[in-house]
């Protein structure tokens, strides 16, 4: 097990990138995000969110933080945004997520070209963006005038 180092540390450890020392550091992410600062497993064991394979229920336990945090679809919006193909982010799984963007059509590299704006052109930003129950990321304005319209 690693010490509890941060998230950074780990995601290092298991990359062989260097360690960042803060998350503007990160190769995955490129700017400080706010979320993080509110994130739950910011004040838990990083290793429970990078468990090894065959490791028990680890996932489920590090599911089990996700559920209870605040910031859980901002984690997942980012996850499928970044291709974050390591680790739980959102209380989901590597599989779970790549099904996601499967579903959606979105690969990670065309995700990190769509993230700024929707099909319709609107802004996709944390207040204006969430992931379906398919798991696919819909814009807030979008659904807002569909729903008007019916």
């Amino acid at each position: 097990m690693h010490e509890h180092n941060g998230l950074g540390t780990v995601l290092a450890s298991r990359t062989g990138a260097a360690p960042p020392t803060a998350w503007s550091d990160s190769p995955a992410l490129i700017e400080p995000q706010p979320w993080t600062q509110e994130a739950l497993c910011a004040e838990t064991d990083p290793d429970l969110f990078f468990p090894e394979k065959n490791s028990g229920n680890t996932a489920q336990r590090a599911k089990e933080v996700c559920d209870r945090c605040e910031v859980r679809e901002d984690c997942l919006l980012y996850a499928l945004t970044a291709g974050e193909t390591f680790g739980i982010w959102g209380g989901t799984t590597e599989s779970e997520r790549r099904k996601m963007r499967k579903a959606s059509g979105v690969t990670a590299r065309r995700s990190r070209r769509l993230a700024e704006t929707c099909g319709r052109g609107h802004e996709l930003t944390s207040e204006n963006v969430y992931v379906n129950k398919r798991g696919v990321r819909e814009c807030r304005t979008c659904a807002r005038d569909r729903r008007a319209a019916a």
